[in-house]
Formats: C-alpha cells, structure tokens, sequence
C-alpha cells in the first residue's frame, strides 16, 4: 500500500468500543447507512459477549466494523481529515455527499 500512496492507521479503539460508539449515532439519526444487506445483517447480529460487543462465533463483521471505524473517523475526528472528491459526471462539480458532510462541519 505504502509504494502506492495508501497509508492507514490502527484504531486506538476496539471494535467493540466503535460498535458502542455507533448505537447513539445511529439512534440520534447522526448517520444514514446505506441499504446493504450484508451490512444491516451484521450490525443487527452484534451482540454483547463477556463485556464487550461482538459478533456470534462462525460469523462476520467486516462491513459493521469498517462502517463503525469510518463513523468514528468521520464524525469524532473530523479535523484531521482531508477529503478529495470526483465528480462521478466529471464536470468539476463535487459529490452532493461529499458537499453536505462538508456544510455540517
């Protein structure tokens, strides 16, 4: 990834505390998911285990823990982010998403 330009960073939080961090957004209507089954499938079988959130045993939670890492990224350290956006028409014009996360800051 590096060769290429791509860099990341690992989250300070665990998965569990980003899926506690995502029930008051998405209760607060802070966030609208998109309609991705795979994705609704896996917030809605989260569940708690021993203390922590966590998705049942021979299950998957990629798509809930990638959605609650860029929640938190988007919305709690904003500041940091620096956004790039297409024009999918490629008339110069920025994504009306891209514009309107960009209004609420």
């Amino acid at each position: 990834f590096q060769r290429e330009g791509v860099s990341y960073e690992v989250s300070p939080l665990s998965a569990s505390k980003l899926y506690e961090a995502l029930e008051p957004r998405l209760n607060g209507h802070q966030v609208i998911l998109p309609d991705v089954p795979t994705l609704e499938q896996q917030l809605l079988g989260l569940r708690w285990q021993g203390g922590r959130i966590d998705h049942p045993s021979g299950e998957h939670d990629d798509y809930a823990n990638a959605v609650a890492g860029l929640v938190h990224v988007l919305l709690e350290r904003r500041d940091d982010l620096q956004l790039y956006a297409c024009a999918p028409s490629g008339e110069g014009e920025m994504s009306p998403v891209v514009r309107d996360f960009l209004r609420v800051t």
